[in-house]
């Protein structure tokens, strides 16, 4: 190639300096790519685990951080897919859309980038869609992050992300982190967090937060078991039926067995019906249209209405027979004819 070059540069007379200068760049840039493939050839490509790819970035401010990272990450995890800045370049360049693929374009001319590797694509995305004061946004989000139900593995991944932006001391973090654990690890922790380093206060919480879940856990399987075992005593219980009587309260009246009932499910009423049971009285061998449970409870319940009425009309007319009797008895008294006096 350098061959190539000189021939070209011996060709024209009276070159000028300025383009024999950048004929000797475009040449040691080219030597370069040479050189680099050249080690390549020849030799087997070792076989890496292939880093997924990131999920195309747009313009969400919230996603950029972790789209950086992860674009980052995947040059670097698998360096033979991408021995050359060009290709990273073009690697940034597609996993980009939208508006924010618009930022890069116009530096994209004829093929090529005028950048110099994926760091300045990196620039572009962060002075176009970047947070302009990350430390208040993470403040302002430290201030509203709390564990409630979380576990606190969970929640102290989020609380480090965003003390990691604020770049805290460990007092400040130690400080901030005690106000929003857990109120039951608050109460554990009364009189055991003296002298306590940073790391030594997050493992002592962990441990807590274990076994504050462990025993709900099993108060929780306790209780379900204990109210199981209610529910199966009350089901297998023989409920009782007392005799009821009539209203006029001289004779027991007839069993209602309509009291005992419920209402059954469809569940129950197939089961019984495919078992030949009566659906009024759980009897066999005849259906509730014939249930001579239903026919005496009825019969008996007409029997003592009557009887309560038969007892009724008796008492009022008794009544009546006694006001008549002391009526006469007292209209003869006072209302008969006087003695005569000329007798």
């Amino acid at each position: 190639m350098r061959t190539l070059v000189e021939a070209i540069l011996n060709s024209q007379e009276a070159a000028p300096a300025w383009r024999i200068d950048n004929l000797e760049e475009q040449l040691a840039a080219a030597q370069q790519v040479i050189d680099q493939l050249a080690t390549l050839e020849g030799q087997p490509r070792s076989r890496t685990e292939r880093v997924p790819d990131p999920a195309t970035f747009n313009s969400t401010c919230e996603n950029l951080e972790g789209f950086i990272a992860q674009l980052r990450i995947k040059p670097f995890s698998n360096p033979s897919y991408f021995p050359m800045s060009a290709l990273q370049m073009g690697y940034a360049f597609n996993r980009v859309e939208g508006r924010a693929q618009a930022q890069i374009l116009p530096l994209v001319q004829n093929g090529a980038f005028q950048l110099n590797d994926s760091d300045d694509i990196i620039r572009i995305l962060e002075a176009a869609f970047g947070d302009p004061d990350p430390a208040a946004t993470a403040c302002t989000k430290l201030h509203g992050l709390k564990q409630g139900k979380k576990e606190f593995t969970t929640y102290f991944a989020e609380f480090q992300m965003l003390v990691s932006i604020l770049s805290w001391d460990e007092h400040a973090k130690l400080d901030a982190l005690k106000e929003e654990v857990l109120m039951e690890i608050r109460r554990q922790l009364l009189g055991r967090t003296q002298g306590l380093s940073f790391d030594q206060f997050v493992g002592l919480c962990q441990q807590l937060d274990s076994e504050i879940r462990a025993l709900q856990l099993h108060e929780g399987r306790h209780n379900t078991h204990q109210n199981h075992g209610n529910q199966n005593q009350s089901h297998n219980s023989t409920p009782s039926t007392t005799p009821t009587t009539s209203q006029s309260a001289t004779a027991p009246g007839p069993m209602d067995l309509s009291a005992s009932r419920k209402k059954l499910s469809e569940q129950e009423r197939a089961a019984q019906l495919r078992e030949g049971h009566c659906l009024y009285c759980k009897g066999l061998g005849y259906m509730a249209t014939q249930c001579p449970n239903k026919s005496r409870n009825l019969f008996s319940a007409v029997a003592a209405q009557v009887s309560d009425s038969e007892s009724t009309v008796s008492s009022g007319a008794s009544t009546n027979h006694h006001h008549t009797e002391h009526h006469q008895h007292a209209h003869g008294c006072c209302g008969g004819s006087p003695p005569s006096g000329n007798a």
